[in-house]
């Protein structure tokens, strides 16, 4: 193989002698080192366990997006029923079993945006801090999208015209809106 040094790097040029059974015009291909048996092996397993830790992260990847969309499914599901079952209960509040309240409470925020949820939390509560509505969210069933709960409230809170700040607690300044209970 013929190196050149042009503008301080060396490149491949063509060559008008056959090379390794290549014909005239293609480049030379350097020759392959000589690596003892340890160093194949070695590079073998590392290529052989790369193979395998890429096919467990696809199939691990694949799982938790099958399991995202069961949940969405399942959450869609259960908020429409509690919703529906909130809608008969105002018709015929003398029917609605005796512990209905409760079963309500741990899932009146599930499958609502982390916006409306917050003003529900401050619409009842009239001031909280961020971390009493992170509170108040997990316990009615919203499911945070990140490992940042706190860090989602105030962002949904920051963009609500109904909510101003004092100090560390937020304060609800708008109209008393109709909850899913009441």
């Amino acid at each position: 193989m013929q190196t050149s040094k042009t503008e301080g790097r060396a490149s491949l040029e063509e060559t008008d002698e056959p090379t390794d059974g290549f014909p005239l015009g293609t480049p030379a291909l350097p020759k392959a080192p000589t690596a003892s048996l340890e160093e194949m092996a070695y590079l073998q397993g590392l290529y052989s366990e790369f193979v395998s830790e890429k096919g467990h992260y696809q199939a691990l990847v694949a799982q938790l997006m099958e399991a995202q969309g069961r949940v969405e499914l399942a959450e869609g599901r259960l908020r429409l029923t509690r919703d529906h079952m909130i809608n008969r209960i105002g018709r015929s509040p003398l029917l609605a079993p005796k512990e209905w309240r409760e079963q309500f409470l741990d899932v009146q925020y599930v499958g609502l945006r982390a916006g409306d949820a917050c003003i529900m939390v401050l619409a009842e509560k009239s001031r909280a801090t961020t971390e009493e509505v992170v509170e108040a969210l997990n316990d009615g069933g919203f499911r945070f999208r990140t490992n940042a709960p706190a860090r989602e409230v105030h962002g949904a809170l920051n963009r609500q015209t109904d909510v101003r700040r004092e100090g560390d607690t937020w304060v609800y300044v708008g109209k008393k809106p109709v909850t899913l209970a009441s």
